[in-house]
């Protein structure tokens, strides 16, 4: 993780700590990746830095065509896992939906 100035921000950034205001309230989430309104939000509260995830020396920016497409992958490998549930069972759906929220941490690194 890395922290950088308001200037260096870009649309597909991946948070690694909450953006939080002076104030104490959160702006936006770890894990959040970045978009341009989120950008516009932190310049209209003063957001001076972030902190980002850095993998390989290299700042965590994806596009959101690639975050969707990562996420329809992980999706289609829990549907096979999960083919004999009744994924409309509210118990059922919740676990999908964390064992899909799981295997994204692990391909993120973050808890």
């Amino acid at each position: 993780m890395t922290t950088i100035n308001f200037e260096a921000i870009q649309p597909g950034m991946m948070l690694s700590k909450d953006v939080i205001h002076s104030n104490g309230r959160i702006l936006l989430r770890a894990d959040s990746l970045l978009t341009e309104q989120h950008i516009k939000i932190f310049k209209t509260w003063g957001i001076s830095s972030v902190t980002i995830k850095v993998f390989n020396g290299k700042s965590a920016t994806v596009t959101m065509q690639d975050a969707a497409d990562v996420i329809k992958a992980i999706e289609r490998k829990q549907h096979i896992k999960f083919k004999y549930c009744d994924l409309n069972h509210p118990f059922m759906a919740e676990l999908f939906r964390l064992s899909i929220k799981q295997e994204l941490n692990q391909i993120t690194g973050s808890q």
